[in-house]
């Protein structure tokens, strides 16, 4: 796919088939926007709106729906001796997803909005599941040991500041004029000599 894409909107399956090569969906932008031109619609009773409907977000290999009341699409991904990569650009299912592949890459890149089958287990299983808890406690631990040492430098580093401070005195002589009251005919006289 590159930097292109392959998308149904409005219902319909995709079907890539590679008999000896490999299906890639690409290195284009998940943030991608194709929309077209804004359409003004005025209802039975006057009332006038700007319809978006249509604009799409992203790349790679998927089925979107772009109305609520439109059957959703499948993708069908295979290559019988190859790899499947979602890559960067991702795969999307609204439907169904399907991959039949020696290898499948890019899982993390993968979203289906029905059953997915030929995707790796672990993005969607109870061990992936249990990854993020693990992960996310051992994130929390290495969290709380830099919060305890951020405040023990912190501490030591107001200790020293205010040790520091401790001796710093400050005189202001003055900042070069007298100041005078509006009704202080002597010392605006004063000020106009200088």
């Amino acid at each position: 796919m590159n930097q292109s894409r392959i998308f149904t909107l409005d219902g319909g399956n995709i079907v890539i088939w590679s008999s000896t090569g490999n299906i890639d969906a690409g290195r284009g932008a998940k943030t991608a926007i194709s929309a077209p031109p804004p359409v003004l619609v005025v209802d039975p009773d006057g009332t006038v709106t700007i319809d978006f409907a249509g604009a799409v977000v992203g790349s790679g290999i998927r089925t979107i729906l772009t109305e609520p009341d439109v059957v959703p699409g499948n993708v069908d991904l295979i290559a019988p001796v190859g790899i499947v990569n979602a890559s960067d650009a991702g795969i999307g299912s609204a439907g169904n997803l399907n991959i039949a592949a020696q290898t499948v890459l890019g899982a993390n890149n993968i979203n289906v909005g029905g059953t997915a089958t030929g995707v790796p287990s672990p993005t969607n299983s109870l061990a992936a599941g249990l990854t993020g808890v693990s992960n996310s406690a051992t994130n929390a631990s290495k969290d709380a040991i830099a919060d305890v040492s951020n405040a023990a430098s912190t501490e030591k580093a107001t200790q020293v500041a205010d040790s520091e401070l401790a001796w710093l005195d400050v005189f202001v002589t003055g900042l070069g004029e007298e100041n005078c009251k509006p009704d202080d005919v002597n010392c605006l006289a004063r000020q106009k000599k200088n």
